[in-house]
């Protein structure tokens, strides 16, 4: 199970919402081993302008901060490795690099 939590930076209300997970979408681009990947994904995200959350208490769209963090992982999990980057701008996809696998 992961807790995905936002908090308002107005007021500091916290919402958190669990949800039961059997996969993981990593970005692989710009990161050479799968811990850059979860370090990448775990990441606290800032939610700005067009992107703001609606906070409950202040009635209203305010920045905030959004963060996932693991709490029990499945019996199997998945990881979706995200190896290909489409350019608008040319309609092309890029196939992205391996990375290195530290086991």
């Amino acid at each position: 199970m992961f807790v995905l939590s936002c908090r308002c930076q107005q007021c500091g209300t916290e919402s958190a919402q669990p949800s039961l997970f059997y996969e993981l979408e990593l970005n692989i681009a710009g990161h050479k081993t799968l811990a850059d990947c979860l370090e990448e994904f775990l990441k606290e995200e800032k939610l700005e302008g067009a992107d703001r959350y609606h906070c409950t208490v202040c009635k209203s769209k305010q920045d905030a901060t959004r963060s996932i963090k693991l709490d029990v992982l499945p019996p199997v999990l998945n990881l979706a490795l995200m190896r290909f980057v489409f350019d608008r701008s040319l309609f092309f996809i890029h196939v992205l690099c391996f990375l290195q696998c530290v086991c």
